[in-house]
């Protein structure tokens, strides 16, 4: 079976990925659009929900504050 690409042809971007997931997903980055989700400890932004998800899990502090 031949390898598929999902090329992003979002403003100019050349990133190319192997699944139409990948691809959603990376149009969905701090590349292509603003962040709408805010950690309260630190106001770093994300795009996505599991983004701040990860992150307050990685970081005590913040979760702490949230």
């Amino acid at each position: 079976r031949a390898k598929q690409n999902f090329p992003c042809v979002l403003d100019g971007c050349k990133q190319v990925c192997s699944s139409a997931g990948d691809l959603m997903r990376h149009q969905q980055s701090l590349r292509h659009r603003p962040p709408q989700y805010f950690c309260s400890g630190c106001e770093y932004g994300f795009t996505r929900p599991d983004a701040l998800k990860r992150h307050l899990n990685n970081k005590p502090r913040c979760r702490a504050v949230h």
